[in-house]
């Protein structure tokens, strides 16, 4: 245990009597502008006169220490410097030339506004705030699938080159979602917050893994704004810091409540689409309102069509029975016989378990006309006043065959399903001679087997779809035009066959698009049959001519005993579904089939009529006929739904005024004088629909009131392990400065940027100093709390912070104001003693010289060769990386498809970001995998980082793009040599560094004169051949001489 000294006793006594003062922590104290120190009280003689405001608050620091500022750094170094530190890329030879030739006293404020209007300058300070953002171009976790979320990068970009103030760049992206009519750019900037990690590994828990996004947004909204470290207090109070464990989860309340939650479609989402595309979708828009309020209209014209097309359509339709057909039982599962009555109706038997039943029809006259629809009559034979009856069934399907239909006799049958990456799954397939099923015993095979669903199984005489409960579903592996084949033996009369498909999971559609040929002994195709849609269950085919006959609709009615109004029910038998209900005894109940075509029957042809279940009440008895129409208005009646159906059977006298416009409405979506103006709005939606985003965006999007999540405060931060409930807020020691806390993120985010807060500010100038003079003003730019260090020039920093906030928050300004201090512009050369005194340069003693980021070392590469694209915004790209040939955990390849063209030689911002695979050579030097906010890198100097340099594919081109202009460039070797060097280094070159490349490139050219394929391989892999007329031993060796500019330590270094 330790002791106080002495001398801090007496310190503690001395406080106590002076009234034992406690200030609070120096971070969380209001900000005020202190004054500018006066130059004249900084000593008779100092080294230099500047006047602005930070460079006097440096000069008094320094002067305590017996120092001051070094002399201005050389205009060329000056210049590549700032450059570097604005844009992330060097200047140009002929700009920096402009510039030291230029005599005006603000000639380098003018160098830097032409650096600040460069588009260049958003790119790079829009990769120093993707740290923070922690943005990734992939998920996270193990799997770490691809996301698109670049169109969140491009809105950095762009609010950086436009100069958003950073109070309102702070508020779209925390709450962008709830301001009023946020426009797109607002909704883009909440991705912010969906850059967390989410994983949809299986077993994983949605829930967990929801929860960890959020602690991830409360850890990075406070590193970020408030320079915090937060995350100690999710499972505990802060030991060192005035935050408590329900401070923690109050601000987690604020980032609890949106719609995300750990999803693998990552929705919510936002599409977007490009100025031309809005253009084009604002102007049809226009005019699909305008088509829309027209066939909305009702005019004078259209109300008399209107009254005359209800009319039409009043008369009741007539049905009589079949009595010109003869009608048989074909086939039923009842365990009890149907029975035919005398006046053609059937008795059902009631039955507790669903049965299977076929009537078939054929005709004994030929003076039909054509048949409409077909209506099947049901009423139960219980006495009046017995209790309703209960009663299902699937809609039938319906076939009709012609007389002396033709029968194929044939051997084969194939079922294929075209197409790449397909399988094909059969319950079972059944051939028909007469009634006889030849298919059981026959030969069969499949193009795969997979899953143990071998070709056997569709001949087994199990007709269940259910591959998993039945074990009798064929399956084929996953492959390109999979098929099933039938070998029958011999050559039979087959009339019709039966295909029943796979039925669970919803995988029926599998077959849609399956061809199925029936062939003689020869292969030769004499039947074909193709699906467009596959049958949910089964299908019958006639081979002899039989087909199915399509249904418009199938509507059930019967009247209700209490009103006697017709009630229509919906045509659930269309979807597979059987209908199910009650009827009351001595009550009609109807199903009326109706044709999408007219049947003209044939003497001699057959109507079937195929029910897949019926089921009745147990021991009640059911009386049912058969009936037919030729009323041509069915089909009219059958679009109708089911409520307009019931609307057009009720008296005009008894319909509501709702129930009136809504059949008017009905009718002008189908009045044929507005034909035309409906064709015009379907080309106009279809032109709409066309216009497809180019990409989309996760965002943020707040829960509904009544959908909002209870907080509680986790136990040891165990989001399973809940405690007290608590209300939105922010930590206790800033809310004695609120008249009433923030309620969601877009209060918080207000207040963040508000005068009631003294750290956004505070920490956002420190990190833009850091990022121009290598370190912060405090130290630890990630923490300004108590285990922070002290800022080395406290009232620089709050000079600063208000200068920041009294601009409008202008970054550009702030940047401006410090790259034209005289503490910025010095050299980075120092005496002995200065830097004995102040090895670190905390004081700012001579300019701070630092290793370039992972992207600038690459992109300054790419633009001395003259590779780099200007391309600016857009999808993220692949440079070239030395391949691996490795697989990373899952299966994920390591290795990538190489971007072509300019995308090959984009910014580093552009490069995929995958967190479990970052780009080689920028993770090299120190670049983050993102999984967190980022808000300082390491600055590491390895050997591993030389090699990258010297190796990586990506530099060697580059080598290759330098050498080949300096090659081209104008004058002899020397000539040549210093337009390499000013390009790379910009400043001009010494004659004893002219020297030193001149002999590497003699020697360089002695050796590959002799290895022509060395020469060859140096100068042209992978770029491309030698430009016409320049020897190749001579291209190689300039190469050489290229890699050594781009390896010097001066080229990697701002200088």
């Amino acid at each position: 245990r330790k002791s106080l000294s002495l001398g801090q006793v007496e310190s503690l006594k001395t406080w106590i009597n002076q009234g034992a003062n406690y200030e609070g922590h120096w971070a969380y104290q209001p900000l005020t502008r202190p004054s500018i120190p006066a130059r004249e009280s900084l000593g008779s003689e100092p080294t230099h006169q500047s006047r602005h405001p930070i460079d006097l608050f440096i000069v008094r620091a320094l002067s305590t220490l017996q120092q001051n500022l070094t002399d201005r750094a050389d205009p060329y170094l000056l210049a590549r410097r700032v450059a570097l530190d604005l844009t992330g890329l060097p200047p140009t030879v002929a700009e920096v030339d402009a510039f030291v030739s230029d005599q005006r006293p603000d000639a380098f404020g003018h160098y830097v506004d032409q650096l600040l209007r460069k588009p260049s300058y958003g790119e790079h300070w829009a990769r120093w705030w993707l740290d923070q953002a922690r943005y990734a171009d992939s998920a996270g976790y193990a799997d770490d699938p691809p996301r698109t979320i670049w169109g969140y990068r491009d809105y950095v970009i762009r609010s950086f080159n436009a100069n958003m103030p950073f109070d309102q760049f702070t508020i779209e992206q925390l709450a962008g979602d709830l301001l009023n009519h946020p426009s797109m750019d607002q909704l883009v900037a909440t991705a912010f917050h969906r850059n967390t990690m989410t994983n949809n590994e299986g077993g994983t828990s949605d829930e967990e893994f929801r929860n960890v996004a959020v602690v991830d947004r409360v850890n990075t909204t406070w590193a970020v704004w408030m320079g915090t470290t937060m995350a100690c207090a999710q499972c505990h109070h802060h030991k060192y810091d005035p935050i408590s464990q329900e401070d923690y989860f109050r601000f987690f309340d604020l980032m609890n409540q949106t719609q995300d939650a750990d999803r693998r479609d990552e929705n919510p989402r936002v599409e977007l689409f490009t100025e031309s595309q809005l253009d084009q979708k604002t102007l049809l828009q226009k005019r699909q309102s305008h088509l829309r309020s027209s066939l909305e209209t009702m005019t004078q014209e259209l109300q008399e069509a209107f009254e005359a097309w209800e009319s039409s359509l009043g008369p009741p339709v007539v049905w009589e029975r079949l009595s010109s057909w003869e009608t048989r039982l074909a086939d039923h599962s009842s365990s009890q016989e149907p029975t035919a009555l005398e006046n053609g109706a059937w008795r059902l038997p009631g039955s507790s378990t669903p049965y299977s039943a076929t009537w078939q029809s054929k005709t004994k006259s030929v003076s039909f006309k054509p048949m409409t629809a077909l209506r099947w009559s049901l009423q139960h034979e219980g006495a009046s006043k017995s209790p309703a009856q209960e009663w299902a069934f699937s809609t039938p399907s319906l076939y009709w065959t012609p007389p002396q239909g033709q029968v194929l006799p044939g051997r084969y049958l194939r079922i294929s399903l075209p197409g790449k990456q397909r399988m094909l799954s059969l319950a079972e397939v059944q051939c028909f001679k007469q009634d006889q099923n030849l298919a059981p015993g026959s030969q069969v095979k499949q193009s795969s087997t997979d899953f143990g669903g071998a070709a056997e199984r569709a001949i087994d005489g199990l007709t269940d779809g259910d591959y998993h409960a039945s074990k009798s579903v064929t399956h084929t592996s996953q492959s390109d035009d999979p098929w099933w084949e039938l070998d029958l033996g011999r050559s039979e009369a087959v009339d019709r066959i039966v295909i029943w498909n796979r039925t669970d999971g919803g995988l029926y559609s599998r077959l849609d698009g399956a061809t199925i040929e029936w062939m003689d002994e020869n292969r030769q195709v004499l039947w074909q049959h193709v699906w467009k849609e596959a049958p949910r269950v089964s299908v019958d085919l006639s081979v002899d001519g039989r087909k199915q006959i399509p249904l418009a609709d199938a509507i059930l009615s019967y009247r209700d005993p209490s009103t006697g109004r017709l009630i229509r029910l919906e045509s659930k038998g269309k979807k597979g579904e059987p209908w199910k209900g009650s009827l009351p005894p001595t009550q009609v109940m109807n199903l009326d089939l109706v044709f999408e075509e007219p049947l003209l029957p044939e003497d001699g042809g057959e109507l079937l009529l195929q029910w897949e279940q019926l089921q009745w009440s147990q021991e009640v008895s059911w009386q049912a006929e058969l009936q037919r129409s030729e009323d041509d208005r069915l089909v009219t009646l059958a679009r109708l739904s089911p409520d307009l159906w019931s609307i057009l059977h009720l008296p005009k006298e008894d319909r509501s005024e709702e129930q009136s416009k809504h059949l008017a409405s009905y009718y002008l979506s189908i009045a044929p004088a507005l034909a035309e103006d409906r064709d015009k709005l379907q080309r106009v939606e279809a032109s709409l629909a066309s216009i497809k985003p180019y990409t989309s965006v996760p965002v943020m999007r707040a829960l509904a009131p009544d959908q909002q999540r209870t907080t509680r405060v986790q136990r040891r931060g165990n989001f399973m392990d809940l405690g007290d409930t608590v209300e939105a807020g922010i930590p206790s020691i800033f809310e004695a400065s609120l008249d009433q806390p923030p309620r969601d993120r877009l209060a918080l985010a207000r207040w963040l940027v508000s005068n009631k807060n003294p750290l956004t500010a505070r920490v956002m100038v420190n990190r833009l100093w850091e990022a121009v003079f290598g370190q912060g003003l405090v130290l630890t730019s990630e923490e300004f709390g108590s285990q922070g260090d002290l800022p080395t020039h406290p009232e620089l920093l709050d000079w600063l912070a208000v200068e920041f906030v009294d601009s409008d928050w202008d970054i550009k300004h702030m940047l401006r104001l410090m790259v034209t201090s005289e503490a910025y512009c010095q050299s980075s050369i120092s005496s002995d003693p200065g830097y004995e005194e102040d090895p670190a340069n905390r004081w700012l003693g001579r300019g701070q010289r630092v290793r370039l980021s992972a992207e600038s070392i690459r992109d300054q590469a790419l633009f001395v060769s003259g590779l780099l694209s200007e391309k600016i915004l857009g999808p993220s790209v692949n440079p070239p990386q030395p391949k691996m040939g490795l697989n990373a955990a899952f299966g994920s390849q390591i290795d990538w498809k190489t971007s072509e063209g300019e995308d090959r030689y984009r910014r580093g911002l552009y490069t995929t970001w995958r967190r479990s695979n970052p780009y080689p050579s920028m993770a090299v030097f120190d670049a983050p995998n993102r999984e967190v906010c980022i808000l300082k890198r390491d600055r590491s100097n390895t050997p591993l980082q030389a090699l990258v340099t010297l190796n990586d594919p990506a530099f060697v081109e580059a080598a290759q793009g330098l050498a080949r202009r300096m090659q081209l460039a104008q004058g002899a070797l020397l000539d040549k040599m210093t337009f390499g060097w000013r390009e790379c280094l910009i400043r001009p070159p010494t004659l004893a560094e002219l020297q030193s490349m001149e002999r590497l490139y003699q020697e360089a050219l002695v050796y590959y004169r002799n290895e022509e394929n060395q020469a060859i391989q140096m100068a042209e892999d992978p770029i491309g051949p030698s430009p016409e007329g320049v020897p190749v031993a001579e291209l190689a060796s300039m190469v050489l001489v290229a890699n050594a500019l781009l390896n010097l330590d001066e080229f990697l270094m701002k200088p």
